[in-house]
């Protein structure tokens, strides 16, 4: 069970991760 505090605080920063990698792969393809 994801219940602990700073489990949804790695979530976010994963996601944070996953959008920075993602806008660093359509900036290079522009």
């Amino acid at each position: 069970n994801f219940e602990k505090p700073g489990a949804e605080f790695i979530l976010r920063l994963i996601g944070m991760k996953r959008r920075i990698c993602l806008y660093k792969y359509f900036l290079g393809k522009i």
